[in-house]
């Protein structure tokens, strides 16, 4: 049975050949368009010309680890989605990989039916996303949301994939607070229950003010005490 209307373009990057090429045949036989990779090496240059909707990687490949991979994704436009597939299964690793990028976490051995409910969470994400308003503007910041690009006053501001995904949970807010519990949800695709997960969104949220108050006479990023985040202006 065919899941999609659109075909969505996958890359699987996994190293156990009988797993890569079972996903491969099962998730092509779901009518999705599917790639297999057994290593890193070429991968770059296959994303930047096929412009997957969806990247599944493993974590321990023979030429890198997946997590360095991951840190080094381009921030251009289109950036796939990344499911992580591996057998690391301690919560630090998963709180890792979700910290650097990735937008789902799954422990091997994993049902089938799972994944694809998985990915199609992602694909939803993404066309809910291309119907949503592509540019947001609070004040002097202005957020693009398809190229993932930030400016203040006209000047781009660099932001890492899950700095640029916290900024635009709090835009999307429109000045209301946004507690730390949907900043987990929406930005990590986890609860608070997580070890870790408040120190990881203390983290970014650090970062992300360095990078889009400093030197600002006005502080954009605001903390509401016991309540969470807040994304606002004075010019609003």
């Amino acid at each position: 049975m065919d899941y999609m209307n659109t075909p969505v373009s996958i890359i699987v990057v996994e190293d156990d050949q009988s797993l890569g090429r079972s996903l491969m045949d099962g998730l092509t036989e779901l009518g999705f368009h599917v790639t297999w990779h057994e290593r890193i090496q070429g991968l770059r240059t296959e994303i930047e010309q096929r412009r997957p909707n969806l990247i599944l990687l493993d974590l321990g490949l023979p030429d890198g680890d997946g997590i360095e991979f991951l840190e080094s994704l381009s921030m251009a436009s289109g950036r796939p989605a990344v499911i992580v597939i591996t057998a690391r299964d301690r919560i630090q690793d998963k709180v890792s990989a979700l910290g650097c990028g990735a937008d789902d976490y799954l422990v091997k051995p994993f049902n089938f039916l799972e994944l694809v409910a998985r990915i199609r969470v992602q694909v939803r994400h993404q066309e809910e996303g291309s119907a949503a308003p592509t540019d947001l503007e609070i004040g002097p910041l202005t957020i693009r949301l398809l190229n993932r690009e930030v400016m203040r006053d006209g000047e781009l501001i660099q932001l890492s994939p899950r700095e640029f995904d916290l900024l635009a949970c709090l835009a999307k807010a429109a000045g209301d607070v946004v507690s730390r519990d949907q900043i987990a949800r929406v930005v990590w695709n986890i609860n608070l229950n997580y070890a870790g997960i408040n120190n990881l969104i203390d983290v970014h949220m650090s970062k992300l003010r360095e990078k889009i108050d400093r030197g600002r006479a006005e502080k954009m990023i605001q903390t509401i005490r016991g309540a969470g985040f807040a994304l606002r202006s004075n010019d609003e």
